[in-house]
């Protein structure tokens, strides 16, 4: 029970109408137990959660890419924040990520023709061992 993997559904902008201060995508994703995947308990073991994550207008801006690319860009920091979560074993079943000045540079940080598509990605992580004691 070393790995955990995840796979995402079809991601959903769920920016409120009107709203002009963010950009807001929801990336669903279920986790189980690598080594539950094709086992009877499977279905029943695994679990759901929602990634969260939020752009705002002004470093939306600034980045000037396409939507496409704009979720992409937003699946992998989110993603990141997942992975680490899932390593220590501590996924909520909501995770937000919030873009913003303070948190990313005015510069895209990632290549979006290099993250993959939100829909269908599977991430396997490798869970950190947990020290018992001191």
């Amino acid at each position: 029970m070393n790995k955990l993997t995840l796979r995402f559904g079809e991601p959903e902008n769920i920016t409120p109408p009107g709203d002009d201060y963010h950009v807001v995508y929801r990336f669903p994703f279920s986790a189980i137990d690598s080594e539950l995947i094709g086992s009877p308990e499977e279905a029943r073991m695994a679990t759901s959660h929602r990634l969260v994550v939020k752009i705002t207008p002004s470093r939306r801006a600034g980045w000037r890419v396409s939507e496409s690319e704009l979720r992409k860009e937003l699946f992998e920091i989110g993603l990141r924040v997942i992975v680490e979560k899932a390593k220590r074993g501590n996924l909520s079943a909501e995770e937000q990520v919030v873009v913003n000045a303070s948190t990313h540079s005015s510069t895209v940080p990632f290549d979006p023709s290099r993250i993959v598509e939100p829909d269908g990605a599977i991430v396997v992580v490798e869970k950190e061992n947990r020290r018992i004691g001191f």
